[in-house]
């Protein structure tokens, strides 16, 4: 026994795990705060550890005063332990993950591998299939299956939870995958040194006990624990923040569509009776709906504008009115001869809006209701400018237009929308629209796009202008 001792590297791994015990205690008293698969994990180092330096001083310094099953016994457990030590590292790396049904499908192939690898390990207490000692000899007898259990089988678990780590990457922090993969380098350096020199440096369990102190001070301690749960939390809280500033944009610009829709309507057809009617008592009262209808559209703008604070400089931020228009802005009175324009809306009264304020200038009008009706009708001829509505059911407007796009070549297109904002200006410019008008469409605003449309202009001037 003495002998033993002075030879041996005992010491090496007994001091490993007189540390891992100093860890196991801590994890005990603090185990609120930190991960039970790592708590485990750690329990199994330590305890695999102080079984492997029993299982040597037992064997290479008590053999003749034991029974030779008791040698057998324990060799047998030591052996059984780097493989799950394995399966519980897996298991660790699992519980990153999101509970999906892939990650269960997994943990139970690997239950399936660890159960079929205790079964030879079982075995081996009855059969040399695995380890023995040859007390006479005092030498190590290796049998058929040592390298698949000692080596093998927990190196291939091992590689998996590496390879696991790379495939799932996005799950860890930069942190976190670093201390992972500096654990397996520490584990698979250990067994490396283990397989070459055996018994005569005992290093496997030295270097696992070193790769849980590693995942402790890295990501495992609560200070770094607490501190990953209040950045999840304020991760969290910016997720939320973005949801409902995203959920109040679409609300804004549902409103918006939905409030100028209809003013469209109001004020277009007003504009037609205006045009068409010199009544001075039905001149006066269309003024009057045209003076009330801006009053309150610019109101509603403000409104929103004040509630969408990101998108107050938008050039769109009041509609003045008709009078005031025609003063800041000066339109060509064109006619145009031999012209034609297709004009797609789901709302029928939009269409007569449009067609109404095209009436007299010798534009050909053709209205459809949707942007399937509207590919029909590009197929069948060439249009000069077409104006394309942006929220239609079934195909919308951007959809529509890149549908279009094989079959129009060059043909300008203009946006036609309820929509406000830069944003959505710079969606349309993006998209390839020649410009964009917004609802409610002025009779001045929309010949001004379309002049510099047919001219080959730039109408994005004209179209965020007022």
């Amino acid at each position: 026994m003495e002998n033993f001792l002075v030879e041996s590297n005992i010491y090496f791994e007994a001091t490993a795990a007189v540390f891992g015990l100093v860890l196991c205690v801590f994890l005990f008293f603090d185990r609120d705060e930190t991960r039970f698969e790592y708590r485990i994990l750690t329990y199994a180092c330590v305890l695999s550890a102080i079984i492997d330096v029993v299982t040597m001083i037992v064997t290479q310094g008590m053999a003749g005063h034991v029974p030779h099953f008791l040698i057998r016994f324990l060799n047998t457990v030591n052996y059984m332990s780097f493989g799950y030590i394995a399966y519980l590292l897996i298991l660790y790396i699992f519980s990153y993950y999101q509970p999906t049904q892939a990650v269960h499908l997994l943990k139970k192939v690997f239950l399936v591998i660890i159960v079929f690898f205790t079964i030879p390990v079982i075995l081996n207490l009855f059969f040399p299939l695995v380890v023995d000692y040859d007390e006479e000899h005092k030498v190590y007898v290796h049998g058929p299956l040592q390298l698949t259990i000692g080596y093998v089988i927990p190196l291939f678990i091992v590689t998996c939870a590496f390879i696991s780590i790379i495939v799932h990457k996005k799950e860890f922090s930069r942190k976190q995958r670093a201390a992972l993969y500096i654990t397996y380098v520490l584990v698979l350096f250990s067994c490396a040194l283990q397989a070459v020199y055996g018994a005569r440096f005992p290093v496997a369990y030295c270097g696992a006990i070193l790769g849980v102190y590693n995942l402790f001070f890295s990501i495992e301690s609560p200070d770094y624990r607490r501190l990953s749960e209040l950045i999840l939390e304020r991760q969290q809280a910016q997720a939320k923040t973005e949801e409902a500033r995203i959920a109040k944009k679409e609300f804004f610009a549902s409103m918006t569509h939905e409030i100028r829709t209809p003013m469209n309507a109001i004020l277009g057809m007003n504009q037609i009776i205006q045009s068409s009617d010199q009544d001075p008592l039905i001149l006066a009262l269309t003024e009057k709906i045209d003076r009330d209808g801006n009053e309150l559209l610019s109101f509603v703008n403000s409104v929103l504008d004040q509630a969408k604070k990101e998108q107050k400089s938008s050039p769109s931020a009041s509609i003045s009115s008709g009078k005031e228009q025609e003063s800041k802005m000066e339109v060509k009175k064109l006619t145009y001869r031999n012209m034609s324009v297709l004009c797609v809306d789901d709302t029928p009264m939009n269409l007569r809006v449009l067609e109404g304020i095209m009436r007299g200038t010798g534009l050909e009008v053709v209205s459809v209701l949707s942007g399937e009706e509207a590919i029909s009708k590009a197929r069948m001829r060439d249009f000069d400018c077409i104006f394309l509505d942006h929220q239609m059911p079934q195909m919308d407007g951007i959809e529509t237009f890149h549908a279009l796009k094989p079959m129009i070549r060059s043909t300008p297109v203009i946006m036609m929308t309820g929509n406000s904002g830069v944003e959505c200006m710079e969606l349309y410019r993006a998209e390839g629209f020649s410009a964009y008008i917004e609802k409610p469409i002025r009779r001045e605003k929309l010949f001004a796009v379309l002049s510099l449309v047919m001219e080959g202009g730039n109408a994005w001037s004209a179209s965020t202008s007022i």
